[in-house]
């Protein structure tokens, strides 16, 4: 059976001055929130532009709490050396808007949750 696959993406910019977060120094987590314990379902870098984008399997989301989710409650948190400086809103029941193929055996879905100002 092939995984479903979600490709989220986001993009940091400094409030101050519009410019993208970038640097080796910034992690990204993205996170499922759950009533009890939030599923960390991966993380990622920035790139020059401040985009991230993380792939996960769906599954991930699905835990104790929250057997068979099929529309997770995504959040990213933002680390500067290891320390959170962000943690964006929750967005519940997360629909995917394009679907993709990302492989001849994965198909996924593509999930762009926005920019966020730092």
């Amino acid at each position: 059976m092939p995984q479903l696959l979600f490709k989220v993406t986001g993009r940091f910019i400094f409030k101050s001055s519009g410019k993208p977060v970038t640097g080796d120094e910034y992690i990204v987590w993205l996170y499922d929130k759950d009533p009890i314990t939030d599923d960390k379902l991966g993380e990622g870098k920035l790139d020059e532009n401040g985009r991230v984008e993380i792939t996960c399997d769906l599954a991930d989301a699905s835990s104790l709490d929250s057997p068979g989710e099929s529309k997770p409650d995504l959040y990213f948190i933002l680390l500067k050396n290891g320390r959170e400086i962000f943690r964006s809103d929750v967005f519940y029941d997360t629909q995917p808007y394009v679907k993709a193929n990302f492989s001849r055996e994965k198909k996924g879905i593509i999930v762009y949750l926005g920019t966020f100002e730092i």
